[in-house]
């Protein structure tokens, strides 16, 4: 477990754990990011998302009734109508802008308390033995993946 170097500082060796955390519990990790804050925000953030893909389909299927003109209309009747699929479409793709930046940083912002409370009530001992640079090396890769992944 321990390692003399050749300063004669003892070093803990560091064993690493591949998948082990997705091989347990494949999507616990999402589920607690995405539904760790507030299930409000979660839930509107989803619905935006299905939403403004809900209204580009509708956006696509007009455009293919105004290229065959099924309505036999004019074709400022057309654009009108394509014109109010974009304009809620560029609300509701803001709002989901919105909604999942929030909720990313509320997610990161909890992923770090968390990590930091660990950090600090570990053993003396393990600070000893575990370079400065690799547990702050640890810390913002493990941060920096949770934002990167997510």
């Amino acid at each position: 477990f321990f390692f003399q170097a050749e300063d004669g500082i003892r070093d803990a060796q560091e064993s690493r754990g591949l998948g082990d955390v997705y091989k347990r519990q494949p999507f616990r990790v999402y589920k607690n990011y995405l539904f760790g804050n507030s299930f409000g925000l979660s839930f509107f953030t989803v619905f935006f998302f299905l939403f403004a893909q809900v209204l580009r389909l509708l956006s696509d299927w007009w455009l293919a009734v105004w290229s065959s003109d099924t309505y036999d209309k004019d074709v400022m009747f057309y654009i009108y109508f394509y014109l109010g699929f974009s304009i809620v479409t560029g609300i509701i793709v803001y709002l989901r802008g919105y909604c999942f930046a929030i909720l990313v940083r509320k997610s990161s912002v909890r992923i770090f308390k968390s990590m930091l409370h660990s950090l600090l009530r570990s053993p003396l001992w393990w600070f000893d033995i575990t370079p400065l640079g690799r547990i702050l090396n640890r810390c913002t890769k493990d941060q920096d993946l949770s934002l990167i992944h997510i």
